[in-house]
């Protein structure tokens, strides 16, 4: 018996769990595989909510992530020292860079843009400016953006941070247990069931990532969430040679604590095939030394690869789910999964601690998917 049985342990699932055991309720957390194995693992751990206004325009998914952002400031000293685990947290902003005169004008009308609606400080660099700060970008970087409230952190190790401190408190995190389906009367929730058995409970929240469109099904509809597979790779430069998150219209890199940049990464169509291709990685590997060119002489460390869970519209689903008694879904954030994870956990505890039927917003409700 569990208070919340809770689908899918990435970093949303994690997040959540984290949240909803602050209230003293009795958690139990399935996973099909490792704690954040898929799209967490795939993530760059960029907390760029200015990625969702590359128009120029603000919108409710930009103003979740954005305030989803500032939640770090508190989160990760709190997450650090309750597990240990330091999560490499950098608050030395992001930037943006355009390669050539055409992505120059592009980039410049979205500084102009953003300065005007954005409610975040950001700054234009022309292209001494930008090579000041820094020297080892490429000849063909003509300016950039320099957003200073953007951060960094290992996706990597906020999940084990995750991982440890809901297991400290009590959580049964039950690895390498899919769900595979739920037992109700007239809608209502009555258990969740598992290759082991069934787990009674009043409550599921519903964050199994690129697998919720299927799971959605238990329900009698289908919430068009699919996975986008994304890959990336990590490199070790002979000497430190970039500082800074540097993000181009055709990827980012953002170096590490440990002397390590992480580059990527894709975003392929291809079901649920997890692997790590030599065509994907060859298209991040030559941005490497576009962008930066003593890259080309840096050791290649590791590939690896998650499936993203996209949604039909582009927002990700956070909310009751109409009709239903106990069901809660807490899904579909694509590449956001990491900045948008503090705020989501924190709508589905007021939802189903507090009974805030606003905590999440209406656009991202589950609701748009009911007949």
């Amino acid at each position: 018996m569990a208070d919340v049985v809770i689908v899918g342990g990435g970093i949303v699932g994690c997040m959540t769990a984290y949240e909803l055991s602050q209230a003293d309720l009795q958690i139990t957390l399935l996973e099909r595989g490792g704690l954040g194995q898929e799209a967490s693992s795939a993530s760059g751990g960029q907390l760029v909510p200015l990625h969702l206004a590359a128009d120029g325009e603000t919108s409710p998914l930009f103003e979740f992530h954005r305030g989803s952002t500032y939640l770090f400031d508190e989160l990760v000293p709190a997450l650090e020292d309750a597990s240990g685990v330091c999560m490499g947290y950098e608050r030395s902003g992001v930037l943006r860079v355009a390669e050539g005169e055409n992505e120059h004008d592009r980039l410049k009308q979205t500084f102009t843009a953003w300065q005007r609606n954005v409610g975040m400080p950001v700054s234009w660099l022309d292209v001494d400016e930008v090579h000041r700060l820094e020297p080892g970008l490429g000849p063909n970087v003509l300016g950039g953006i320099f957003s200073p409230d953007e951060r960094t952190l290992s996706s990597a190790r906020f999940v084990e941070a995750l991982g440890r401190i809901l297991r400290a408190r009590g959580v049964d995190v039950r690895e390498g247990t899919p769900a595979t389906g739920i037992r109700h009367h007239e809608q209502q929730v009555h258990a969740v069931e598992t290759p082991q058995g069934e787990i009674q409970t009043p409550e599921l929240v519903l964050a199994a990532g690129a697998w919720t469109g299927l799971c959605s099904q238990w329900f009698g509809l289908t919430v068009p969430i699919t996975p986008l597979r994304g890959q990336m790779v990590a490199v070790r430069p002979h000497t430190p040679i970039l500082g800074t998150t540097t993000v181009s219209y055709n990827g980012a890199i953002t170096p590490r604590p440990d002397g390590t940049v992480t580059a990527g990464s894709t975003t392929e169509d291809v079901g649920f095939d997890d692997r790590t291709t030599v065509d994907g990685i060859r298209g991040i590997l030559e941005i490497l030394p576009r962008l930066v060119p003593a890259l080309a002489d840096a050791t290649l460390v590791r590939t690896w690869s998650g499936l993203r869970p996209w949604t039909a519209d582009g927002l990700p689903v956070v909310g009751r789910l109409p009709g239903w008694t106990g069901v809660t879904f807490a899904s579909g954030h694509g590449k956001h999964g990491i900045s948008g994870a503090p705020a989501t956990g924190l709508a589905v505890r007021q939802l189903i601690v507090d009974g805030r039927v606003e905590a999440a917003h209406d656009v991202l409700s589950p609701a748009r998917f009911v007949e």
